[in-house]
């Protein structure tokens, strides 16, 4: 194959990989704050802007464990060829940057809430 086609079917891969991904973490997500404050992340952006940073803070963490995970398992069902993962370190160090990010909107609305 060419380099063109493979490229295409690598750019396939990672946008079905990055729909569903996003598709499932945002349900949970939207579920979870919709639990904790009773209100969507539409009306608590518009609330306060403080809002729309955190979740922006949190879509970030979601955006690196989407690059771990791709870059460390799923990358490996597709390809024949020899590739390459994250080293341990960076894995643990970019996992444990996500989870705080991922974590801290939650907790934020958690105090807010009482």
């Amino acid at each position: 194959m060419s380099r063109v086609t493979v490229f295409y079917i690598e750019f396939f891969r990672v946008l079905l990989f990055l729909v569903l991904y996003f598709g499932l973490i945002g349900w949970i997500n939207d579920r979870m704050i919709f639990t904790i404050s009773a209100s969507t992340i539409q009306q608590l952006m518009g609330i306060s802007t403080s809002y729309f940073l955190l979740f922006s803070l949190q879509f970030i963490g979601f955006s690196m464990l989407a690059i771990l995970i791709y870059k460390n398992r799923v990358q490996h069902l597709f390809k024949k060829e020899k590739t390459y993962s994250f080293t341990r370190g960076t894995t643990t160090i970019l996992l444990g940057i996500s989870s705080v990010l991922i974590i801290v909107p939650y907790l934020v609305l958690l105090l807010s809430a009482n």
